[in-house]
C-alpha cells in the first residue's frame, strides 16, 4: 500500500535563537521512508517522520517545510507548513556606544535611559566604546519601569573585563537597597565567580527560597573580556560563562516573581545601604529579558553587538527674532542636537527657502515689506524631524535716536594699572561710540567698552564720557571720575610679639607670624633675619612677593641651649615703605629636673602605647583663651625594677602681675589601657581603623569632679592615685587645664607653673607654660549637641550623666528642668529636650509613640527657663518614609506654634525636600542631623528649611568621613565637632548614647567595649560608649575618656571660627581651616595641621581683642 499521509506538519512560530520542530503522521507498507525539505530543498540527514531545525536567525523566517513519504508502493509529500522567526527583544539593552556624556541610551527601546554617575568612557570596549568603574563609587542609574521587573522568569548579560576582585561583591545588574526591598544583584562574588541575589514576593526574610543567593563554579579571569549570564527559568537558576553552562540551580527559588517597583536600575554598582559593591573594571553590551533564554539565544547575543538606534533631532536653542532697518540683512540661527548627520530647511512663512540648509539663515537685504516675516526651520535625519519655533523679522520704518540705559561709572585704581569704562544704549542699529576725556575725543576709543592705558597720578580726576551716535542722532553720557591712587607699600605682621614661656633645653617649640600685605602694591621680602640665641625662623623665602591682601606664614623657632630669659627679633625687610617690620620674641630656657626613669609630655591628640619609645618633649607649652580647657599627656616609664606609688600633683600657674590661676583649675587622670577587637570592614577608604590592639582610652580622675573630694582613700577597684609601673611599660597621665573667665581674674599673658611626679623611688618636675590671649569664649558653646538617647544605664542618672557631658561642652537628651537654670550658668547648657515629658518616636510607616498638642508643649516648655532653647527627637534615621510625612507635620506644626521656640531635631542621610514646609511655609524639622559617613551631604549654603547637624554611627560608610570607635586616632572625634562642621555648614553634632556599657556598673564595662550592634554584628569597639561606670572608682559621676576630650577640643575649635566670623573674619576662618577641613572624604589627619590651624585663629582673635 502507497503511503497516506494522516497529520500534516503544523506552523511554528519561534524566536530568535530557538529550534523549531515539525511533525508528520503517515501509513503505508512498512517499511516507510522520509525526507524533509526546506523551501524545496532536501535538508540532509532529515530522514524521520520528526524534524528540528537548527538555532533559528531572522532570515529563516517565511521558510516552508515539507516532507516526502516513500515506501516500494509509492510516495507522498506533505503540505507545507510555514516558519516565523520573531526578532529576540531584551527589555533593557545598553551598548555604551555613546563615548561621553553624562547619559546612555536604552537599545530595547524601552526609553530606559540610564545616566553616569562615576564612571568613565573608554574606546575599549567589546564592541566599540564601553564603561570603567573604578570599584568604589561608580554606576549607571535607570529609573525604575515595568520592563525592568521581570516576573518569574529573566535572563541577565553582559561582557565584563574585571581589573580586580572586591573584598565584597561585584555589582554588574541590581536593583539592590541592602534592606527588606531588596530585588534582584547579579555580579562577581570576592572569588570573581558569578553570583546571584534575589528577594522574591514570597517574603521578606532573609533565606531560602524568597530571599537567597546562589554563586557559580568558574573564576571569572581578570584582564579578559567575558561574557556572564544568569537566566531564571521559574525555580531554576542557571550562570553561563561566554555562553557555556557553568552551574544550574534547579531549584533554587520559589514560584513568586521577582519583588519589583522599588528601586532603580544600576549597572556597574551597587553602593546603596552600608557596603559599596562597585566592579572594578569595564562593562560592555548589557542585555536584560524577561525570559529564559536557551544557550543558543545566549551565544547568539554575545556574538552580536546592541544596535544604538538613531536619535532623532531635539533643538536645544531657538531661532530668535530679529529687528533691523530697511537695506540690511537679518541672521537667524538654530542648535540641535541628535544622531548625525543633521539636515536643515529654512521657511519663511512656512515655504522652504532655496538653498537655506545650515544651521544659520542670513537674508537678502530687507524691505519694509519682510517686515512680520516668520523664520523657522525644520531639522531632520534618518530617525525623524523637528521644526523649530518660528522668529518674527522686524524692518523698522523709523529710525530711532540712542538712549543711554547704563551709564559709565566712576573707578578708582592704584597708579600703574588700568581703568575701565562701560557704556549701555539702546536705538536703532548701528550704534557708534566716541569715548571723551576731559572732554576730547580719545583716538580709537570707538567701542561700548573703553579701557585707560596704564594710569599715572596725573590722571587723578579725569572725567570721561562716551558719544553715543547713529543717523538720528546722538546723546552724550554723564562724566565718571578716574581715581588714582598712589601706590602703597605695606607690610604687617600679626602677631608682633611672641613669647614662648618655659622650654626645656632638649626640646623645641614653634609658633607662627603672619606676614600680610597690607597695601595696594606688591611688596618684595628681600631677607629674614633673627637675633637672640636659640631663636630661628623659617617659610618665607627670600624674594617673596606679595600681592595686595595676600598673607604667608613664618615659622618662629625657639630652641634654647642654656637655661636662663632670651629676648630677640626676628625682622622681615622688604620694599615696604614701614621697612623692616619686626617681631619681638622672648621666651626662657628650663632645665627639667633631672630623674631616674623616662618622662616627656606628648599631645592630647597622640594616643600613646604601653612601649612607646620616650619622647623628647620635656616641658609643656600651651595656649588658651578664656572660659576654655586645654588639655595635654605626661607620660611616665617604668625603668628598670619598675616604679610605685606614682601619683601626679599640679601647681598654681602665675601669670601677669601677680594674677594666678588656681590648681583646683588642673584636673589629673590616669590614663586606662583597654584590649578591643578591631573595627571590622570598614568600607575600604583613606581612613582606616588602627585595628585591634590595646589603647589608653577611659580616664581615671584623682579627684571626684562633683565634689573635689579626693577618691584615693576609697574602697575602688580603680584608682589614679599610687600607681605602680613595670620596668619599660608607659603610664601616661591626662591634664586638663581650665582657664578661669573674666580679665580681671585671667589677664592675658604668660602663667609658669609645674607638673610633679613622685614616686617611691625618685620624682621628676615638668615645666608648664600657659599663654591666655585676650579673648574670652561664651559660657553657652555657639554648636548645639544632643548626646544621647537612651535612658541613663545603671549607676548613671539624668543628672549626672547630664552633668558628665557638660563637664566636656556636650549636652545630653534633655536636662531635669528643676536643674537646667543652674545648668545654664554652671555648665553652658545651650539646649534641652522636652522628650522627657513626651517620647515622640515617630516611625517610617508613620506610627509614632506621642504627638502632644500645643498646649501639651507650652505647659512642659513652661518648666525650663526662658532663652533655653528646647526641641524634640521626633524620628530616628527616617529616609524616605513617605508614610511619615503628615505625622512629621503635625508634630512640626504643634511645635512651631508653641508660645516660645520649640524645635525639631530628625536623623537621616540627606534632607527630604517633602519635609520642606509643613503647611505653614516653615520646615517640618529645624535640625537635619545628617550621617556624614553615607556621603549624601548637601550642597551648600542650604536652602532648604532648618539646618544641618552630622552624626556618627558604627556606619563607616565608604572608610573616608571621621569614625569614632577606639581603635581610630581621636583627631576622628574633634575634627568632625570642630573644623568639618564648619566648613560643612553644620551647626551641632548627635551621637546616639554616651554609655551603652556592656556589663552594668561594673570593672567589666572598663575592661570590654567591644560591641557588635552594627548591621551584620561588625565588630566597633567603643560604639556608645564615651563614658565609663562610676562604680569601680567610687566617683558620684561616670568618667570620661579620651574620645569625650577630643569631642570638647573640637566644641571648642568651632568656638573660634564662630567668633571670627561674628567679627566679619569668614573669609579669612575659611582660609585657615578649609585646607584642613576640605570635605567629609578629603581632611587632614595630621594632628600638627590641626592644632597650626587652631594656633593661627586664636592669635588672630588675640589681635582683634580690643
Amino acid at each position: 500500500m502507497a503511503p497516506s499521509i494522516t497529520t500534516q506538519p503544523t506552523s511554528q512560530v519561534v524566536t530568535a535563537g530557538q529550534t523549531a520542530s515539525f511533525n508528520v503522521a503517515a501509513t503505508g507498507t512498512a517499511p516507510l521512508s522520509y525526507q524533509w525539505l526546506k523551501n524545496s530543498v532536501a535538508i540532509s540527514g532529515a530522514t524521520s517522520s520528526t524534524y528540528t531545525t537548527p538555532a533559528t536567525t531572522i532570515g529563516d523566517n517565511g521558510a516552508q517545510f515539507t516532507v516526502a513519504v516513500s515506501n516500494s508502493a509509492g510516495s507522498s509529500t506533505s503540505s507545507a507548513a510555514s516558519l516565523t522567526v520573531n526578532s529576540l527583544m531584551p527589555t533593557a539593552a545598553y551598548a555604551f556606544n555613546e563615548g561621553s556624556g553624562t547619559t546612555t541610551a536604552d537599545a530595547s527601546g524601552n526609553g530606559n535611559m540610564g545616566t553616569l554617575t562615576g564612571p568613565t568612557w573608554t574606546t575599549a570596549g567589546r564592541y566599540g566604546n564601553a564603561l570603567s568603574s573604578n570599584g568604589t563609587s561608580a554606576y549607571v542609574e535607570a529609573t525604575n519601569s515595568n520592563s525592568l521587573n521581570p516576573g518569574t522568569a529573566a535572563t541577565f548579560s553582559a561582557w565584563v573585563n574585571v581589573l580586580a576582585a572586591n573584598a565584597d561583591i561585584s555589582a554588574v545588574i541590581n536593583k539592590w537597597s541592602q534592606t527588606v526591598d531588596d530585588e534582584y544583584l547579579f555580579g562577581l562574588d570576592s572569588s570573581n565567580r558569578l553570583t546571584f541575589s534575589w528577594q522574591t514576593t514570597g517574603g521578606n526574610v532573609w533565606g531560602n527560597p524568597s530571599f537567597n543567593i546562589v554563586s557559580g563554579n568558574a573564576q571569572i579571569p581578570l584582564g579578559t573580556w567575558t561574557y556572564v549570564t544568569v537566566v531564571r527559568n521559574g525555580p531554576a537558576i542557571s550562570f553561563y560563562v561566554n555562553g557555556n553552562l557553568d552551574a544550574t540551580f534547579s531549584a533554587a527559588a520559589d514560584a513568586n516573581p521577582f519583588r519589583s517597583g522599588i528601586n532603580t536600575l544600576r549597572i556597574g554598582g551597587q553602593n546603596r545601604g552600608g557596603t559599596a559593591r562597585v566592579l572594578n573594571g569595564t562593562v560592555d553590551e548589557v542585555r536584560m529579558y524577561n525570559q529564559a533564554l536557551t544557550p543558543a539565544q545566549i551565544q547568539s547575543d554575545m556574538n552580536t553587538p546592541i544596535s544604538t538606534p538613531a536619535v532623532p533631532p531635539s533643538i536645544t536653542a531657538q531661532p530668535v527674532s530679529q529687528s533691523v532697518t530697511p537695506g540690511l540683512t537679518a541672521t537667524f540661527s538654530v542648535t540641535a542636537t541628535g544622531t548625525a548627520p543633521l539636515n536643515y530647511q529654512w521657511q519663511k512663512n512656512g515655504a522652504a527657502i532655496s538653498g537655506a540648509t545650515s544651521a544659520s539663515y542670513i537674508t537678502p537685504a530687507t524691505t519694509t515689506a519682510d517686515s512680520g516675516s516668520q523664520f523657522a526651520v525644520v531639522v531632520t535625519n534618518s530617525a525623524g524631524s523637528v521644526t523649530s519655533n518660528a522668529a518674527t523679522l522686524t524692518v523698522n520704518t523709523i529710525l530711532v535716536a540712542p538712549s543711554i540705559t547704563t551709564q559709565p561709572v566712576s573707578q578708582s585704581v592704584r597708579a600703574g594699572l588700568t581703568a575701565t569704562f562701560s557704556v549701555t544704549a539702546t536705538g536703532t542699529a548701528p550704534l557708534g561710540y566716541q569715548w571723551q576725556k576731559n572732554g576730547a575725543a580719545i583716538s580709537g576709543a570707538t567701542s561700548a567698552i573703553y579701557t585707560t592705558p596704564a594710569t599715572a597720578t596725573t590722571d587723578n580726576g579725569a572725567k570721561f564720557t562716551a558719544v553715543v551716535s547713529n543717523p538720528a542722532g546722538s546723546v552724550t553720557s554723564s562724566a565718571a571720575t578716574l581715581t588714582v591712587n598712589a601706590a602703597t607699600y605695606l607690610l604687617s605682621a600679626g602677631p608682633t610679639s611672641l613669647s614662648f614661656g618655659n622650654i626645656g633645653t632638649s626640646t623645641s617649640k614653634a609658633l607662627p607670624v603672619t606676614l600680610t600685605n597690607s597695601g595696594n602694591s606688591n611688596v618684595a621680602i628681600s631677607n629674614i633675619t633673627v637675633s637672640g640665641a636659640g631663636f630661628n625662623a623659617s617659610g618665607v623665602p627670600v624674594g617673596t612677593t606679595l600681592t595686595p591682601g595676600q598673607t604667608t606664614t613664618l615659622n618662629v623657632t625657639f630652641a634654647p641651649a642654656a637655661t636662663g630669659s632670651v629676648t630677640g627679633s626676628v625682622t622681615a625687610t622688604s620694599n615696604a615703605t614701614n621697612s623692616p617690620t619686626t617681631i619681638s620674641l622672648s621666651g626662657s630656657g628650663v632645665q627639667q629636673t633631672s630623674s631616674a626613669f623616662p618622662v616627656w609630655v606628648s599631645p592630647g591628640l597622640v594616643r600613646v602605647s604601653k612601649t612607646d619609645a620616650p619622647g623628647t618633649a620635656s616641658s609643656i607649652s600651651l595656649s588658651s583663651a578664656r572660659g576654655e580647657t586645654v588639655d595635654t599627656q605626661v607620660v611616665v616609664q617604668g625603668p628598670a625594677g619598675g616604679l610605685s606609688n606614682v601619683n601626679l600633683s599640679a601647681s598654681a600657674l602665675t601669670g601677669p602681675g601677680g594674677a594666678t590661676i588656681p590648681a583646683s583649675s588642673e584636673t589629673l587622670y590616669r590614663e586606662y589601657y583597654i584590649t578591643v577587637t578591631g573595627t571590622a570592614n570598614y568600607g575600604g577608604g583613606s581612613n582606616p581603623p588602627l585595628g585591634s590592639g590595646t589603647y589608653p582610652e577611659p580616664l581615671i580622675p584623682f579627684n571626684d569632679p562633683e565634689t573635689g573630694s579626693p577618691l584615693c582613700g576609697t574602697a575602688a577597684t580603680l584608682k589614679a592615685c599610687n600607681a605602680s609601673i613595670s620596668a619599660g611599660q608607659n603610664q601616661p597621665y591626662w591634664i586638663d587645664i581650665s582657664v578661669p573667665r573674666g580679665a580681671t581674674n585671667s589677664p592675658s599673658g604668660t602663667y609658669t607653673g609645674t607638673i610633679s611626679i613622685t614616686t617611691a623611688q625618685s620624682n621628676a618636675t615638668i615645666p608648664v607654660t600657659l599663654t591666655v590671649w585676650n579673648f574670652e569664649l561664651p559660657a553657652q558653646p555657639s554648636e548645639l549637641s544632643e548626646w544621647t538617647l537612651f535612658n541613663p544605664a545603671t549607676g548613671n542618672t539624668i543628672a549626672s550623666l547630664g552633668k558628665a557631658l557638660m563637664r566636656n561642652k556636650v549636652m545630653g537628651w534633655y536636662d531635669v528642668a528643676a536643674n537646667a537654670a543652674s545648668d545654664m550658668t554652671s555648665f553652658g547648657l545651650n539646649r534641652s529636650g522636652l522628650d522627657g515629658s513626651y517620647f515622640i518616636g515617630i516611625q517610617c510607616n508613620g506610627s509614632f509613640s506621642s504627638i502632644p498638642s500645643t498646649s501639651q508643649i507650652n505647659a512642659a516648655a513652661a518648666n525650663f527657663p526662658a532663652g533655653l532653647p528646647l526641641d524634640f527627637y521626633v524620628g530616628d534615621e527616617l529616609n524616605g518614609c513617605s508614610s511619615a510625612y503628615s505625622t512629621l507635620k503635625t508634630m512640626g506644626t504643634n511645635a512651631h506654634a508653641a508660645n516660645r521656640s520649640v524645635k525639631t531635631i530628625m536623623t537621616t542621610n540627606a534632607p527630604d525636600p517633602n519635609l520642606y514646609n509643613e503647611g505653614d511655609g516653615r520646615s517640618a524639622i529645624d535640625h537635619w542631623v545628617l550621617l556624614d559617613s553615607v556621603q549624601q551631604w548637601p550642597s551648600l549654603p542650604f536652602t532648604g528649611g532648618g539646618d544641618l547637624w552630622s552624626y556618627a554611627s558604627c556606619n563607616t560608610g565608604f572608610g573616608n568621613t571621621p569614625a569614632w570607635m577606639v581603635d581610630y586616632p581621636p583627631i576622628n572625634e574633634r575634627i568632625q565637632a570642630g573644623f568639618l562642621n564648619w566648613t560643612q555648614g553644620a551647626t551641632g553634632i548627635l551621637y546616639w548614647r554616651a554609655d551603652g556599657w556592656n556589663n552594668g556598673n561594673t570593672i567589666g564595662s572598663w575592661d570590654n567595649v567591644d560591641t557588635t550592634g552594627c548591621g551584620g554584628g561588625l565588630g566597633r569597639p567603643g560604639d556608645g560608649i564615651f563614658l565609663y561606670p562610676p562604680g569601680p572608682i567610687a566617683s558620684t559621676e561616670s568618667a570620661p575618656g579620651i574620645r569625650m576630650k577630643a569631642i570638647r577640643d573640637g566644641i571648642q575649635d568651632y568656638e573660634y571660627a564662630q567668633i571670627l566670623k561674628n567679627l566679619g573674619q569668614a573669609p579669612l576662618v575659611n582660609s585657615i581651616i578649609v585646607p584642613v577641613a576640605t570635605s567629609w572624604s578629603n581632611w587632614n589627619h595630621n594632628p600638627n595641621a590641626l592644632e597650626a590651624a587652631r594656633l593661627q585663629l586664636g592669635q588672630q582673635l588675640h589681635l582683634l581683642a580690643p
